[in-house]
């Protein structure tokens, strides 16, 4: 009975708290804004002679920044950004683009409901120079998740590269976007993200590799709880990501508090993922 009230009141919870956190978190920038301060909070990705990443500001508003870039060794350059840098930067703002087909992608919608981004902020003068290195347990283990990406993009074949950072890293950035197109138009794109699958199988041999060396299962389920979160951030914390963590831990959790789950609190979970299209749970159970 407690876990049936606790699960209808998170679900509650949400669907109160959701409207009212979006409403809270609009946007303090005019279109005159050409100046800003702040951190790069995402992996930069260079798309051809495009880069973009996510940029929150001081006042915790964030943006996604578009940098076109000019020449090779300037590309060399700038994929020396991490993420946590902290830069200054100088541009112009836009609003994302709207759909303009009936049923078409909104993209400026998808932004402010999944990252809380209203503008997209095209600079002109980005560069190391401008950018500081960030420091912490967080910035460090996305430097070593960008570090291996890179590692894998020269020491592999081409051909090689693009899927094996997908399946291990959770970054798509190495596969043509015709191919990904062609991958969701036959509803396979799932395979192109980090699973259940995967995380099921590190976990896995994490967990029979402590029973193998004398931990006891109970303690060996704690420290699966604790790497989870560890495994998440360097698959990259995509929707599917966080999904796979979560399952993974709940399922560690049922089997050391022995918990039985019934048909109306699995019903109850999947309640949590319909409250919106834009919403987080929704994401969850999409991809």
């Amino acid at each position: 009975m407690f876990a049936h009230i606790l699960i209808v009141s998170t679900y509650l919870f949400f669907l109160v708290y959701t409207p009212f956190y979006i409403s809270q978190h609009g946007t303090q920038l005019t279109p005159i804004t050409s100046m800003i301060n702040g951190k790069i909070i995402s992996m930069p990705v260079i798309d051809g002679n495009r880069m973009t990443f996510h940029f929150k500001l001081p006042y915790k508003e964030t943006l996604m920044v578009h940098y076109e870039i000019q020449t090779d060794i300037e590309q060399k350059e700038l994929r020396k950004l991490y993420y946590g840098d902290r830069c200054s930067l100088s541009g112009t703002l836009e609003r994302p683009s709207v759909n303009r087909n009936f049923y078409g992608f909104d993209y400026r919608t998808y932004l402010e409901h999944s990252s809380n981004i209203h503008w997209i902020y095209k600079t002109n003068n980005l560069s190391t120079r401008e950018c500081t290195r960030g420091n912490g347990l967080l910035v460090s283990l996305y430097h070593f998740r960008q570090n291996s990406i890179a590692l894998i993009n020269e020491e592999f074949p081409r051909e090689l590269t693009g899927m094996m950072n997908t399946l291990i890293f959770g970054d798509r950035s190495g596969i043509d976007e015709s191919l990904q197109e062609q991958y969701q138009s036959l509803g396979l794109i799932h395979l192109l993200a980090v699973s259940g699958l995967h995380v099921g199988t590190i976990l896995g041999l994490f967990y029979f590799l402590m029973i193998r060396i004398g931990i006891v299962k109970e303690t060996a389920l704690w420290v699966l709880i604790l790497i989870i979160p560890f495994i998440i951030l360097l698959t990259g914390g995509a929707a599917s990501d966080i999904r796979a963590g979560l399952m993974a831990a709940v399922i560690c959790l049922v089997v050391l508090f022995r918990i039985k789950i019934t048909t109306f609190s699995q019903l109850c979970m999947i309640l949590l993922g319909l409250t919106s299209v834009f919403s987080f749970p929704f994401l969850l159970l999409l991809l």
